[in-house]
Order: structure tokens, then sequence, then C-alpha cells
């Protein structure tokens, strides 16, 4: 029973170590980082992560010891998610070096990414002007099908009409003949009973 009381207390102390160092861990990759946005003239091939995905994926053996000596591993999300208010001053530090990053853009870095986007729009402009004008070609091709076809209809419908009357003009003349031979038949059964 002893042993097994001592046994939660190890596993509970255990517990309690890793979350603290998994929290100095954060602390101190958020120090570094913090460390490294400060400093001027840093190697051009240097990665300080510019989101939490890179932050968390993130260790020190991928700065150079002449730069920082913090030591520091990678962390999983869950681990950073645990602690709210150190994931909000993370956020906070990353937009402040994302935004520092494209403040100190030089003037023609600007002016070439500015040449970049009117380039890319107007592209997207002659893009969006071709695809109109098809689509104003295609529209007459079938308003021109539809009056085509609407043509052949009408042709349809006057063929049709005129075999009708043919029909309605030939069951008439079948009427008229099959009366008057009903009625000479008449004439011919009255005239023999006559007899």
């Amino acid at each position: 029973m002893k042993s097994m009381i001592n046994s939660k207390s190890r596993i509970s102390h255990i517990s309690e170590t890793n979350k603290n160092n998994a929290k100095l861990n954060i602390t101190t990759k958020i120090q570094a980082l913090r460390s490294l946005q400060s400093m001027q003239n840093l190697p051009e091939d240097l990665k300080i992560p510019k989101s939490i995905r890179a932050f968390n994926l993130w260790a020190s053996q991928e700065i150079p010891k002449d730069i920082t000596n913090l030591s520091f591993q990678k962390n999983a999300l869950a681990t950073l998610d645990k602690y709210p208010k150190i994931k909000a001053t993370l956020i906070a530090i990353l937009a402040d070096g994302n935004a520092f990053r494209h403040a100190s853009k030089t003037k023609s870095e600007r002016i070439a990414t500015l040449r970049n986007s009117k380039n890319l729009h107007r592209t997207l402009r002659e893009i969006a002007e071709r695809a109109l004008i098809d689509a104003i070609r295609e529209t007459f091709k079938a308003n021109a099908k539809i009056e085509e076809l609407e043509s052949q209809l009408t042709s349809v419908a006057c063929e049709f009409r005129g075999l009708l009357q043919s029909r309605d003009k030939e069951i008439e003349e079948l009427k008229s003949t099959l009366k008057a031979l009903r009625d000479g038949n008449l004439k011919r059964n009255k005239i023999s009973r006559i007899k």
C-alpha cells in the first residue's frame, strides 16, 4: 500500500516537473525570439519563426552559438495551447517581428513589390477581359443557334399544319364518300324490300 502511494506521488512529481520544463522551454524560446528580433546584421540564412507553427518546430540547434547561448527544444502546439497568456504574448511578438520585417524593406524592394502587384493586377484584368469577350462571343453563337432552331421549328410547324389540313380534308372526303355509300346502300335496300 505504501509503495503504491509512493509510486503515485512519484508520477505526480514527474508530471509536474515535465509541465514546468515545457513551460520553461516555451518561455526560453520566446526570450530567444525577442533577442533575435532586436539584433542587427543577422545572417541571411538564419531562420527566425514567423508563425506559431514555425515557432513550435524551432529548436536552438538551428541558431549558431555565437548569436545566442539559450538552449530550447521543439514543442507541440498542444503544449503551447495549455498556456494561453504565453501564446498571446507570442502572437504579439510574431506580429511585431513581421511588421518590422515589412517596414525594413528598402525603397527599391517596395517599388519592386508594387510593380509586381501592378503586373499581377494587369494580367488578371486581361484574363478577365478575355474571358468576358469569349463569353460574349459564345452568347452570340448561342443566340444565332437559337434563331436557327426557332426558324426550323416554325418551318416544321407550318409543314405540320399543312399535313393536318390535308388530313382533315381527306377525312371530310372519306366521310362524304361513306355517307354517299350508305345512302346508296339504303336506297337499294328499300328498293329490294319493295319488290
